[in-house]
């Protein structure tokens, strides 16, 4: 069964991706995509994977969780923006074995 996390993500790159695939993403360096969201919104990378196409899959939040932006990078070092939002929360992957209790 996937983490809860994994739908809420899932879905937010079908909602988004639409948009990011009808006109040409914004994209710049990586290192001056992290420069810009730390300087502007205080985010700081907080997850990120690996995707098919050896893009990586990245989020950034502030430390409170205010804001948001999902990212992709590419292998030549370019990050793309495909979303942003407000109210992000990070949740607790338990170990391998570990009982969990969702609530609801």
């Amino acid at each position: 069964m996937f983490h809860p996390s994994f739908w809420f993500i899932l879905i937010v790159i079908l909602i988004t991706w639409p948009f990011a695939v009808r006109g040409q993403p914004f994209c710049m360096k990586h290192s001056d995509f992290v420069a810009k969201v730390a300087e502007e919104y205080q985010e700081t990378l907080v997850g990120f994977g690996l995707l098919s196409d050896n893009k990586i899959f990245e989020v950034f939040a502030s430390s409170e969780g205010a804001t948001f932006t999902i990212v992709f990078t590419t292998p030549e070092g370019l990050t793309c923006p495909i979303g942003a939002g407000q109210g992000w929360r990070n949740v607790f992957v338990p170990p391998k074995g570990m009982k969990t209790v969702h609530p609801g």
